[in-house]
């Protein structure tokens, strides 16, 4: 094969390499469904967090757990969301000697006249 058909080759393998990429607006396009999807994700997170907080909220926590931390308030809003689940599964907090039976113990000490929960610290260290 003489030096015109070497050349012939590459310029056909490079004319086929230029085929084969993709154009700028299918870039363009691909970055901008990634866009959509991390702005979907932290749409969805934020959205989570608000109702998080409405549940919080609904539920007349005391200040205390409002004020805490978002894992003490997690705590307290599942606690008194669960408590019929709660009631059956032992601590292992050692805090039998405050006279705790449960794991609802350490979230909820009883309920008031009005049959509304009565917070306990003691979760909330």
């Amino acid at each position: 094969m003489g030096s015109s058909g070497k050349r012939k080759k590459r310029t056909q393998k490079a004319a086929s390499r230029r085929r084969s990429r993709l154009p700028l607006s299918a870039w363009w396009l691909v970055g901008g469904l990634a866009a959509l999807l991390v702005v979907g994700a932290v749409g969805v997170s934020v959205i989570r967090g608000v109702q998080r907080v409405q549940q919080v909220v609904e539920l007349d926590l005391p200040g205390w757990v409002l004020n805490g931390s978002e894992k003490v308030q997690a705590g307290y809003t599942v606690a008194t969301s669960h408590a019929e689940e709660l009631q059956y599964i032992p601590c292992y907090c050692s805090c039998g000697a405050l006279g705790h039976t449960s794991v609802l113990d350490c979230f909820i000490s009883g309920t008031d006249a009005n049959g509304a929960p009565v917070y306990d610290k003691h979760a909330s260290y």
